[in-house]
C-alpha cells in the first residue's frame, strides 16, 4: 500500500534511514491493471535462505504478462518522474486540505506522505477527541459535502 510513489518515494520505509531484509508487493507493481505479486530480499539473505530453497510463491507471481506489465508500470514511474509528481502533489494536496479544514466541524487534522492522505475525523476539535459515533455518520456527510 506504501509502494511505488503513493507516499512521494518508491516505498513508504524510504522515509527513514532503514533497508529492510524483506520486501513484499502485489497489486501496485502493475497498478492493479494485472494481478502480480512479488518478494525481494538482500543477498546476504538470499545466500542464506538460498540452499534450502528460496520459495516465495505468490498466487500471481511468475506470471509473464504480470511481470510484462510490472516493467512497463515501473519504467512508466521512473520515465515521467511520476514518483517525485506525488511527492508534489501530495504536499500541495496536503496544504490545501488543511486549510479547506481549519473551519471544519469535525476535521481534527489532515496528515500524510505523498498522495497518501489521511483526515482525521474527531468529535470535538478543540480537545481532539476521538471520532463521534458511526451513528451520527459524519464521514458521509462530510462527503456530501464535498461532492
Amino acid at each position: 500500500m506504501t509502494g511505488f510513489g503513493r507516499t512521494g518515494r518508491w516505498f513508504g520505509v524510504d522515509a527513514w534511514s532503514i533497508r529492510p531484509d524483506i520486501v513484499a508487493a502485489g497489486k501496485g507493481t502493475t497498478s492493479g491493471y494485472v494481478p502480480f505479486g512479488f518478494a525481494a530480499c538482500t543477498g546476504e539473505l538470499f545466500d542464506t535462505i538460498a540452499p534450502k530453497g528460496f520459495v516465495h510463491g505468490f498466487t500471481w507471481s511468475h506470471n509473464a504478462l504480470g511481470a510484462a506489465v510490472a516493467h512497463a508500470t515501473l519504467r512508466r514511474l521512473r520515465d515521467d518522474g511520476l514518483v517525485d509528481r506525488s511527492r508534489e502533489l501530495g504536499r500541495a494536496c496536503s496544504k490545501r486540505s488543511g486549510e479547506s479544514s481549519e473551519s471544519a466541524e469535525h476535521v481534527g487534522d489532515v496528515r500524510g506522505a505523498g498522495m497518501m492522505i489521511g483526515i482525521e475525523l474527531v468529535r470535538d476539535v478543540a480537545r481532539r477527541r476521538s471520532r463521534s459515533p458511526r451513528e451520527r455518520q459524519i464521514t458521509e456527510a462530510d462527503r456530501r459535502r464535498c461532492a
